[in-house]
């Protein structure tokens, strides 16, 4: 059976998805992997102890029950097929590699938890309280509603739900040193960027961030987002350029210098090649 490449364009926008499926709208999805890390947690409360599906994983099979939960890597080959006469429900949580990367911290490494050194991936069983936690976040954070600021609740609901993942799957094992350096060099050179967007993020500049070589650091961010560094810097200051767009009185060539685009025919470009519009048109709201 040969898996199908799905990308994360094709399934969600932007950086992350939370989304709980029904029988009736459960992904018909066969056997494939994707660009992104998944998460994912059945619940099913009328019959706990009832199989309402099945997982496969690198050709394993999983039999799902309510309470159930999977980690899924990227690139990992996967398939879940669910009986569509249980009442289950299906939260599944989708994060790129390099928002997951930012989030992690020195003593947090979320990408650990997927990690085939990991004994207690690709499966665990949520008690009690672990599920309930799990729902009352999730339902925080979905059901809430506020005028400003809908994107850092998610945001913030992210960060939690991953949290009870991450509390679930961790084992204290031992990470290889080379594993431990790689993703504390992806971390801290994610976060310069983040915060130095205005700034040079020439190739040059960044190999002094992490301490590798051009060619190294470029193979390593591959490995680790599926992306290159360029697109990757180019798609964080045109994602921080509509917020601007939107959320401030900036003109377009004043975006454009903010965010350390070479010139406003290169904001125009690398936003328009992005979004499918120009700056312009997005601030008036004409690609709604």
């Amino acid at each position: 059976m040969k898996p199908v490449f799905l990308t994360h364009t094709n399934i969600y926008k932007g950086d992350f998805s939370m989304i709980m499926r029904t029988p009736k709208t459960e992904s018909r999805d066969g056997y494939h992997y994707h660009d992104f890390y998944d998460a994912h947690f059945f619940y099913c409360p009328e019959d706990a102890q009832r199989q309402i599906g099945t997982a496969l994983i690198r050709e394993k099979e999983y039999e799902i029950r309510s309470g159930d939960a999977f980690l899924i890597r990227m690139f990992e080959p996967h398939r879940f097929r669910m009986d569509e006469n249980a009442n289950y429900r299906h939260y599944a949580v989708s994060i790129n590699a390099p928002l997951m990367i930012y989030i992690c911290s020195e003593t947090t490494n979320l990408v650990s938890v997927f990690s085939e050194e990991n004994q207690k991936y690709p499966y665990q069983h949520f008690n009690g309280k672990e599920q309930q936690d799990f729902l009352q976040t999730y339902d925080s954070v979905m059901q809430k509603t506020i005028r400003h600021g809908k994107s850092l609740l998610k945001l913030s609901g992210l960060i939690s739900i991953l949290a009870i993942f991450y509390n679930v799957f961790y084992e204290d094992m031992e990470i290889s040193s080379t594993k431990k350096l790689h993703a504390e060099a992806m971390n801290r050179l994610v976060h310069y960027i983040e915060d130095h967007l205005a700034e040079d993020l020439s190739l040059k500049k960044l190999t002094t961030v992490t301490n590798f070589s051009a060619y190294y650091l470029c193979h390593l961010f591959k490995e680790y987002t599926s992306t290159t560094l360029n697109k990757y810097i180019t798609a964080k200051r045109v994602d921080t350029a509509k917020k601007l767009l939107l959320n401030s009185s900036l003109s377009l060539q004043e975006i454009s210098t903010e965010l350390g685009f070479a010139n406003y025919n290169t904001f125009f470009r690398c936003f328009h090649q992005m979004e499918g519009v120009s700056p312009s048109d997005y601030r008036n709201g004409k690609e709604f």
